[in-house]
């Protein structure tokens, strides 16, 4: 089974097919080739980051930075995001200001701000993970009701008189 020539690893080449009579136009090195190229994926992604699209200060020109730079590593970078980061980007650097003038953002900017992230899908996958070793904090808030702890809350099959 299988062996040279049999179509899996050792194709023959058309004009080997020629030469033995064996060449078929439907299952030619050309429709392969087209079958190949169907596969590809073609859209409108960036291959590099631009310019953002609002003047940003150092602050927001750092936070743009980060978000563009995961999502051209995420392969998710195209101009619409690239609004949405300048968005980001321009809204954090508001909050900086304002902390830094010792106010808060209102409410609607905080939304904003959280919409055009969550719109940025980023890590929408991201598993949510505890740091390591950390202790639980419930283990000591009193005794276990379950079955397998030594001690429990009341003794099955008694009732209080």
């Amino acid at each position: 089974m299988g062996g040279r020539g049999s179509g899996g690893h050792n194709k023959l080449s058309d004009a080997e097919k020629k030469r033995r009579g064996t060449f078929r136009a439907d299952n030619s090195e050309a429709v392969y080739a087209e079958r190949q190229a169907a596969k590809i994926v073609v859209g409108p992604w960036l291959s590099e980051i631009p310019e953002p699209e609002y003047t940003l200060n150092a602050v927001g020109r750092k936070k743009y930075d980060e978000l563009t730079g995961e999502l051209l590593k995420q392969s998710k970078l195209t101009k619409i995001s690239v609004t949405r980061a300048s968005l980001v980007a321009l809204l954090h650097q508001k909050f900086d200001h304002l902390a830094a003038s010792g106010k808060y953002p209102s409410a609607h900017d905080v939304a904003k701000f959280q919409s055009a992230l969550r719109e940025l899908d980023i890590a929408q996958h991201a598993q949510v993970t505890a740091p390591g070793g950390a202790k639980n904090k419930f283990a000591d808030c009193g005794f276990s009701n379950s079955r397998a702890s030594p001690f429990r809350l009341r003794t099955p099959g008694k009732t209080r008189a």
